[in-house]
């Protein structure tokens, strides 16, 4: 019921040319990609387009077929000019919907002239500025846009080539393999959602009919160790790790048997933090309680002031913020207050608000943060 709820929401947003068209404002920059009021709307009408083909709906209903007349236009109309990002999720679209066709092959040949070497191994990254990339005190990685956009390419590929793809694909999941962090996603929710579902067909493509059997061993300074990777032992899926109590100049690593195993070594290390000075946050807060505005005799209600704003004049935060309100154990906030507050919002610059009344926690969601000088 809920996913037929949600195909006719879809349907009833695609506008009379095929295309569906950005409503909101996508918040977060890595995600941009093809997406933006000054771009085609290729992106965003493939994303909504592989919904749909995925919840089932016919090929050859109109919603279909109008969204892949959409496409068609814009990518004849655009010929050399469309981002990587827009040709690697609609080359995934194409090939879901008719992965023999004509569009399917024209617009895979795009996308290979479009792909990157390193050695190797094959990837996909912006034209011109690139984002920079991921990184942590544990780990850096590519941008999140270039898993992106090299996942929606490997998904491509493996509907494109079908049961002979594992040639062609192997060179990109290994390289996706290669982003991957200490837990085993990627740099953010969205390309490591994107990132796994990939690199999971491509397993089901090159091993779901061939049984697993096999050891790996690991031998270095300090390790010694064999895992066993079996069926008949319920180890196929399982992830099995060793400490490793001193850094190895080297790590030598074997295999033996039939099967498929993914080997990760990771370093940890503690750093001391960078100095303030230039790396300031970019945002201040102010918190202070006082006693209720109307009616300053009544002990059992306060009033907070929250001041919040950016620490640079000079533009505007672009990216959603999260303003937390953990409220003091036994305190609640006055629902009234709440929806008194609510005629405020667009004076304020808030979105939207929401309340767990079982964590007692307010969260409020701003557009933007501008400048406001600390109280």
């Amino acid at each position: 019921m809920d996913i037929e709820q949600s195909v006719r929401f879809l349907k009833r947003s695609q506008s009379k040319n095929g295309c569906f068209f950005e409503t909101g404002k996508v918040l977060s920059s890595y995600m941009m990609g093809g997406l933006g009021s000054k771009r085609p709307p290729i992106a965003l009408t493939s994303y909504v387009l592989i919904a749909l083909l995925y919840a089932n709906v016919n090929s050859s209903e109109n919603v279909i077929v109008d969204g892949f007349w959409c496409i068609d236009f814009y990518l004849n109309y655009y010929e050399g000019r469309i981002d990587v990002y827009s040709l690697a999720v609609a080359a995934y679209a194409y090939t879901l919907y008719s992965p023999f066709s004509k569009s399917s092959l024209d617009i895979m040949k795009t996308l290979e002239r479009k792909s990157k070497r390193e050695g190797s191994l094959k990837f996909w990254n912006r034209d011109g500025i690139t984002p920079p990339s991921s990184k942590s005190l544990y780990y850096k990685s590519a941008a999140s846009a270039d898993v992106e956009m090299t996942s929606y390419a490997l998904l491509a590929y493996l509907n494109y080539y079908g049961e002979k793809a594992l040639r062609h694909t192997h060179p990109i999941a290994m390289w996706l393999s290669r982003q991957r962090n200490p837990l085993g996603g990627f740099a953010s929710t969205q390309d490591t959602v994107v990132g796994l579902n990939a690199l999971s067909e491509f397993a089901l493509l090159g091993f779901e009919n061939n049984p697993t059997n096999m050891s790996i061993s690991v031998s270095g300074n300090s390790v010694e160790k064999v895992f066993q990777i079996s069926e008949e032992e319920n180890t196929k899926l399982l992830v099995q790790t060793t400490p490793i109590k001193k850094v190895p100049v080297r790590l030598r690593i074997w295999a033996e048997g039939q099967g498929c195993a993914l080997v990760q070594a990771n370093v940890r290390y503690n750093k001391m933090p960078q100095s303030i000075g230039s790396n300031k946050p970019g945002f201040h807060l102010t918190v202070m309680t006082r006693r209720y505005r109307h009616d300053q005799d009544r002990c059992d209600r306060r009033t907070i002031n929250i001041a919040v704003g950016s620490r640079s004049n000079k533009h505007y935060s672009k990216s959603m913020a999260l303003v937390i309100v953990k409220m003091v154990t036994s305190w609640t906030p006055i629902k009234d207050s709440l929806v008194k507050l609510q005629s405020q919002f667009p004076h304020l610059g808030i979105k939207r608000y929401e309340y767990n009344e079982i964590e007692n926690v307010i969260t409020f969601y701003f557009d933007m943060v501008s400048f406001c000088k600390p109280l």
